[in-house]
């Protein structure tokens, strides 16, 4: 029993094993199909985001989770997901150092930023998003796409620290991207509409309202989101340069949108067209809904202050005149700290910052990059000089082993000289004594009586005689000869007209025979041994063989 349960519990620790990578590998999955639906499918990525389960995801694509969140919140301006990211999550990106999640990241905190009214964060987030953006694996396209609405970021905070130069210049930028996306019809009129408001915040009125009208024809088909953020546009300069009749309608039309009712805008255009009609209570409950709706924030009017104008001119009408003096004096607080150039000296001073710090990280990587670059290069020197002494050391020690070789080579062919020498002495010796034999066999072969025992010494030398005589024992008697005096016998056969018998007696003679000898071997006389001689001598004189001289000086 003990031992079945064993088994079941190993068997489930191996089945949960494989399941539960499976289901994580299953949610890494949809989040990464979630990710790639974007600017595709929203509406499907959408969904299936929010069908992530964050616990089953891996520590990274929790990272890649959290910064998708945040881009639904600013993307869809869905409240229901959140509108940053944890401090852990940031404190992981930065740790990563991956530019991909650091452009997102930046991309959406100066989102974030920008919301809040945090201009001088906005800017040094949007900055350093053009600086990660530069660095990501993205394609050319995205990168395009991306950089168009960082500028139009980056055009939003200059207008609303009334820097118009920079914003017309951050603007065009911005256009100039949507231009290189192919995007001109789709995006570009955001960028011609902010040219709109650049104008208008200039009082450039005319102007506005001249290119506001060429926009709303030249995109008269878009939605009509677009037409009537044009229409909101137009109410300010409209007002301003006495168009009530025309401000009315607009007014009125946008009243019967129930959605539009919701933003501050509307209601802050709407105060201002009661005070225009003298209807100052309904005016300051106009002002009120905008104040509320827009969060406290006196902004309205492309005026950061618009709210609070509008209300102390109401008072004024109202002869309430200590109250329009503390409201003047609240503006002219905020006016004289926007003369100072606060905010803009503020964005200015981060962004130089910014850039210092990154200027002095690429010189400290430069420095060791060239630290890195000398150190390699000392290494590979010291390596190249290790590899130089070592071949010459190896040269050297191939050499004195070549040397011993070449001694041991000379000294073993001296040895082999002399076993030579010992050996044609030893071969010299036995002739000498087959000579003397062979003398004793010519002086015994003339005698008629001999005794027995001189009888039994002809016999065995007559054996002895017939085998010298024999063609196995010139062919051993050559072979040693050409060993021991170096191809003697191959060389003298290279002479012309010789014949089988003029080999047979310098054989003879060359291995060191008697005259007497030579003729029992050929079984010649003296003298025909003498004869023969002669002729051979002349042949070899008469020869042009380089070898002559040693020839003649066996004969």
């Amino acid at each position: 029993m003990k031992r079945r349960v064993g088994i079941l519990s190993i068997l489930s620790i191996l089945l949960f094993s494989f399941i539960l990578p499976g289901c994580k590998t299953s949610e890494d999955r949809k989040l990464h199909d979630s990710y790639s639906l974007f600017d595709h499918d929203n509406d499907s990525a959408k969904a299936l985001l929010m069908s992530v389960d964050p616990a089953r995801l891996s520590e990274k694509n929790k990272i890649l989770w959290h910064l998708l969140q945040m881009r639904c919140f600013y993307f869809f301006n869905d409240s229901s997901f959140p509108d940053t990211i944890p401090q852990s999550v940031e404190t992981a990106i930065l740790k990563e150092d991956n530019p991909d999640w650091l452009q997102e990241m930046y991309f959406w905190k100066g989102n974030a930023h920008l919301r809040k009214r945090e201009y001088v964060d906005a800017m040094l987030c949007l900055e350093k998003n053009l600086h990660y953006l530069d660095l990501s694996s993205q394609n050319e396209y995205d990168k395009n796409a991306l950089k168009a609405h960082s500028y139009q970021l980056k055009y939003y905070v200059w207008s609303n620290v009334w820097n118009y130069d920079e914003a017309k210049r951050c603007n065009e930028i911005s256009t100039h991207y949507y231009k290189l996306i192919g995007n001109e019809m789709a995006m570009t009129k955001q960028n011609l509409l902010a040219k709109a408001e650049i104008y208008i915040n200039s009082r450039h009125d005319e102007k506005a309202l001249a290119l506001i009208d060429s926009i709303q024809e030249a995109y008269r088909y878009e939605s009509d989101t677009f037409l009537m953020q044009c229409a909101i546009s137009k109410l300010l300069p409209l007002y301003r340069t006495g168009n009530i009749d025309q401000y009315r309608a607009s007014i009125a039309e946008m009243e019967k949108d129930s959605i539009l009712l919701k933003y501050p805008t509307i209601h802050s255009y709407k105060a201002l067209l009661a005070f225009h009609d003298g209807n100052l209570e309904s005016a300051l409950e106009e002002a009120d809904i905008a104040l509320r709706l827009n969060n406290g924030h006196f902004a309205a009017f492309f005026d950061p202050m618009g709210l609070l104008e509008l209300a102390k001119e109401i008072d004024i009408r109202k002869g309430d005149y200590r109250s329009a003096y503390l409201k003047q004096k609240r503006i002219s607080d905020y006016y004289d700290a926007q003369r100072a150039d606060y905010v803009n000296t503020s964005i200015r001073r981060s962004l130089d910052e910014y850039n210092r710090q990154l200027a002095t990280d690429a010189a400290t990587k430069e420095k060791n990059s060239r630290l890195v670059t000398l150190f390699v290069c000392i290494l590979a020197l010291v390596v190249v000089a290790i590899l130089i002494s070592v071949t010459v050391i190896m040269i050297r020690r191939h050499r004195e082993r070549m040397a011993a070789a070449l001694e041991e080579l000379d000294s073993l062919k001296i040895k082999d000289q002399d076993r030579r020498k010992s050996i044609h002495a030893l071969l010299s010796s036995r002739f000498e004594i087959f000579n003397r034999m062979c003398d004793d066999y010519f002086e015994m072969s003339g005698l008629k009586d001999v005794t027995p025992l001189k009888n039994e010494i002809y016999k065995n030398l007559s054996v002895q005689i017939k085998e010298m005589r024999s063609e196995k024992f010139r062919n051993d008697l050559e072979k040693s000869v050409n060993i021991d005096l170096d191809e003697l016998m191959v060389r003298f056969s290279n002479l012309k007209d010789l014949t089988e018998e003029d080999r047979n007696l310098f054989l003879y003679l060359a291995s060191g025979f008697s005259i007497k000898a030579v003729g029992i071997f050929l079984d010649l006389k003296k003298s025909s041994v003498y004869s023969r001689r002669r002729r051979l001598r002349e042949k070899i004189e008469q020869s042009d063989s380089p070898y002559k001289d040693e020839f003649l000086s066996y004969l």
